[in-house]
């Protein structure tokens, strides 16, 4: 049916997180009408059904890691839950890699039904509910379409490969970000990686070519976008290949007996396996291309209205309709443009659309940092400054602060082309790779200095590091809690939600251009409820959502051709932001309404935080149940 693995934790570090232990930490705020914590329990029923689950939990994380040696890598768990060898595997593609992953799956789901909720203390029922919704949420997809990529705890891609995600781009990232390099077995595994592209991607070509059979073809300009990420990966000569230079680099630096031999090793891998992988996909891939459609939508897909309706489910923790988060992303637009515009009018820029004067506003050179080495160096040094600024801010919203650093890094070349303008990636579990913002400086002109600083309080404080920071900070909770408590709309609502806090903690006081970045980009997200929604389901043109996102957020055409095109690859997932902020604010807006003075912002955040990027009903549940406690008191 569909990929469990490859679309988890390494791909695309935009929706799951972890860190070491933070400076403060709470006991999980339980569920609604879940019973407290108990210290001790006399009922024997009780304590065998908790040390089942336990075990339970304990077994599926295993499971789960032993399938996905990637995650294992990425999260850079123990040799007893990742297996010994984990580090020298990738995961089983094609045919029987669907079928097994569908079996794990469809495991893991019935084995937590069959415990029962009533036996369970509050930690242990928000356990169990978030691993349901999220495997079941991806098997609601998988049943629905038939087709493409399914990632319980992250989001779904119904194409295996874009000019995005996939085996071809996510491999080489893990093994240039993730992979451990520092003695003889650590090189040895990569070695063995390398060797084991071939078997991975004829896999995964296997696996379009099944999909393609049933009419889900990529459209062709996504299929062009993946094609260029295919040219550029393999045009260099080996010995001036990232996974060689990298690979040299790391091993000058580690305990190696005999690094030369490996580096011998690793030339011979790129020659004999992996080029000729990236070979058959090319080939592959063009193949598709002859016969692809232009048309952006999945509507054009099999059962396409039932699985973009799935997807919703999964991507946005919605049971709304496309048309109805069609019209909220248009009435948000007006809200947000009428908000822009009288701070353009202040700042005496009254003339001409909003879209139109936020794009002579990016132009300016005032506001544009040069595009050479220097002026890369000194937009990533800003970068810097903006986390180390907020900082000494956050006890002011935070009880809960983790510690782990922040690293802002440039996107790698050979992906700047098609990559998302900016992501970050967790650090490791055991501390020892830090939080990792991603940067693309493909050209400084995507990034007016007044846009900075509101991408930095996205992906790193408070947004998505910072999150993910509190919640892995939570040693009590069980890893697979960790590991899929962070819903593509729990993770991206609240980075959305953390550039309108960063606003409330005082961040933008006294710039309003600065100001107009933030609400640029949260336009930029309302349109994504427009554009995907107008795409997929009512038959919008690439062109019509290109066209769209020009006229009235009043960016770049490249940048919009970017974004529109992501979209295009990955249905629905841009929904996530939108949808997340806007649940999140309401669940704020509703406890200050009924607890009026004694609402406690701190308390709040660690209500939303602690456990984790819960699915937004279950965190519904949680911010209620919080409220009722508070009022009680």
């Amino acid at each position: 049916m569909a990929d469990f693995r490859f679309l988890t934790a390494a791909a695309f570090g935009l929706g799951l997180f972890a860190c070491g232990p933070a400076e403060e930490t709470r006991a999980p705020t339980p569920a609604a009408g879940a019973p407290s914590v108990e210290t001790t329990d006399p009922s024997t029923e009780r304590a065998e059904a908790r040390a089942a689950f336990d075990a339970l939990v304990e077994t599926a994380t295993t499971e789960y890691f032993r399938r996905s040696p990637e995650s294992a890598t990425y999260y850079g768990v123990s040799a007893d839950i990742g297996g010994g060898d984990y580090n020298a595997r990738w995961s089983l593609t094609g045919a029987l890699g669907r079928a097994e992953d569908r079996a794990f799956a469809d495991s893991v789901v019935a084995r937590f039904e069959a415990t029962d909720p009533d036996l369970l203390d509050g930690p242990r029922r928000i356990t169990r509910e978030v691993v349901l919704d999220q495997f079941a949420a991806a098997l609601a997809v998988a049943d629905a379409a038939g087709y493409g990529n399914v990632a319980p705890g992250s989001y779904t891609v119904i194409y295996p490969i874009t000019q995005l995600s996939g085996v071809h781009t996510e491999m080489p990232n893990l093994l240039q970000s993730a992979h451990p390099i520092a003695d003889d077995q650590d090189a040895a595994d990569y070695v063995s990686r390398l060797y084991g592209f071939g078997e991975v991607f004829d896999g995964v070509i296997e696996n379009l070519q099944t999909d393609a059979a049933v009419g889900a073809v990529p459209p062709d300009f996504v299929i062009d976008g993946a094609l260029e990420v295919v040219r550029t990966f393999t045009a260099p000569e080996v010995a001036e290949h990232p996974l060689y230079t990298t690979f040299a680099d790391r091993l000058a630096e580690a305990d190696v007996a005999t690094p030369d031999s490996y580096l011998a090793q690793a030339a011979d891998a790129l020659t004999t396996d992996v080029y000729p992988a990236y070979g058959r996909l090319r080939v592959a891939l063009e193949t598709l291309r002859r016969d692809a459609p232009h048309d952006a939508g999945m509507w054009r897909l099999p059962n396409a209205d039932a699985v973009y309706q799935a997807l919703i489910r999964m991507n946005g923790d919605s049971a709304q309709s496309a048309q109805e988060i069609h019209d909220a992303g248009l009435a948000e637009v007006d809200r947000i443009l009428a908000e822009m515009d009288a701070i353009l009018v202040a700042e005496g820029r009254a003339e001409g659309s909003v879209g139109d004067r936020m794009r002579a506003l990016g132009e300016e050179p005032r506001f544009l940092y040069p595009d050479t080495d220097e002026g890369k160096a000194q937009l990533i040094a800003d970068l810097n400054a903006q986390i180390d600024a907020i900082r000494p801010k956050l006890p002011e919203q935070f009880r809960t602060i983790p510690p782990q650093p922040i690293e802002v890094r440039r996107i790698p070349e050979y992906r700047e082309a098609s990559a998302a303008g900016g992501y970050a990636s967790s650090p490791s579990l055991d501390g020892t790779r830090p939080g990792i913002y991603w940067i693309n400086l493909r050209t400084t002109a995507i990034w007016p200095k007044w846009s900075m600083p509101t991408l930095t309080y996205h992906e790193g404080y408070p947004g998505h590091l910072f999150a993910g920071g509190v919640a892995r900070g939570q040693a009590d909770s069980p890893l697979m809690q960790r590991l899929f408590a962070s819903t593509n709309a729990y993770a991206e609502g609240w980075a959305l939600y953390a550039e309108a806090l960063a606003e409330e903690m005082g961040m933008y006081a006294g710039d309003p251009y600065g100001d107009l970045g933030r609400l640029q980009a949260e336009l930029h997200r309302a349109i994504r409820l427009v554009t995907d929604t107008g795409m997929h389901a009512l038959t919008w043109s690439r062109e019509d959502a290109l066209t769209y996102m020009m006229e009235t957020e009043g960016i770049p055409k490249e940048d919009a051709r970017v974004e529109i095109e992501r979209y295009a690859a990955w249905p629905s997932q841009a929904l996530g932001y939108k949808l997340g902020m806007l649940k999140m604010q309401a669940l704020r807006a509703r406890a200050e309404t009924e607890l009026g003075a004694a609402f406690d912002a701190r308390g709040f955040h660690d209500v939303v935080l602690l456990d984790g990027g819960l699915p937004l009903p279950v965190l519904e549940r949680k911010v209620d149940a919080w409220i009722e406690e508070m009022r009680s008191r």
